[in-house]
């Protein structure tokens, strides 16, 4: 049966906010099976270079289950030589992957599968990397015949939605890491940093500010405003926030640069 336009509207929906928001891969996984009938999906981790297989996302799987396969069957799992040669975001059948032939001479299937009464039905990579891998895998009843032909239109429908949300959990991880170098960068210089909005909100505080906060040495964050205890040195930090100047002498308060000037929506304060 094709899946109602509310249903598929709701689906998409969670699959698009994933990306920013984990903890939503559940509820999709869950919403996904039940569009198409199948009795479980997860999200697979493998890190090759350390032999850790694992889910990191699961519905409809036996907890059980999920314990076994990071434990032992994971590392013996005959559907991954195939899988590793397929591209992120390329859907493949468990047949292609594994032929039942071979499969069911396996131990995977003899004291994992058959114990479980599940198997997989097909898979959809979503991070291919040199000793990562990840993938969505959709599961079906072992003693089940294959899922009906509205169910591969169905997979087949949402497929490209799945690629682009894939794509955009992507380039929030660039970001997310292009942050954290920046920060990094920021952290190792030898003086303090703090960011602040034009609202005087810090929105970065480097290592070596936390420290002289910690120590109570003069500085202090609260409410996510940068101030000094004494409070004539607080009126001379505010003052130099709203009104950038060059430096001058050897004070506490070192430099303070504006942004203005490049139409950025912060302030840059170095403290020495």
């Amino acid at each position: 049966m094709r899946p109602s336009t509310e249903a598929l509207s709701n689906l998409l929906l969670t699959l698009y906010a994933a990306p920013s928001q984990p903890d939503l891969w559940p509820r999709f996984l869950s919403d996904f099976t039940t569009l198409l009938g199948l009795p479980g999906a997860a999200i697979l981790h493998q890190d090759l270079a350390r032999e850790k297989y694992g889910f990191s996302v699961a519905w409809g799987i036996d907890p059980a289950a999920q314990v076994s396969y990071g434990e032992h069957f994971g590392k013996i799992d005959p559907f991954r030589p195939r899988f590793l040669a397929k591209d992120e975001g390329e859907l493949c059948f468990a047949e292609e992957l594994c032929p039942s032939s071979v499969l069911h001479k396996t131990e995977l299937y003899g004291d994992y599968l058959s114990k479980y009464d599940f198997t997989l039905y097909c898979a959809i990579a979503t991070i291919k990397r040199a000793e990562t891998s990840e993938f969505i895998s959709l599961y079906r009843g072992l003693r089940n015949g294959p899922p009906e032909a509205e169910t591969i239109a169905a997979i087949t429908m949402i497929l490209p939605h799945i690629r682009a949300a894939l794509q955009l959990r992507s380039q929030l991880c660039g970001i997310d890491t292009a942050a954290k170098n920046y920060a990094a960068a920021l952290d190792s210089l030898n003086v303090g940093v703090v960011l602040l909005t034009d609202r005087r909100e810090c929105v970065f505080v480097s290592r070596k500010v936390e420290d002289m906060c910690s120590v109570h040495d003069g500085l202090y964050i609260k409410n996510s405003r940068l101030r000094a205890y004494v409070s004539a040195d607080d009126q001379a930090l505010s003052r130099l926030i709203d009104h950038p100047e060059p430096p001058q002498g050897t004070g506490r308060v070192g430099k303070l640069k504006s942004n203005k000037a490049v139409k950025s929506p912060w302030h840059d304060v170095l403290l020495r």
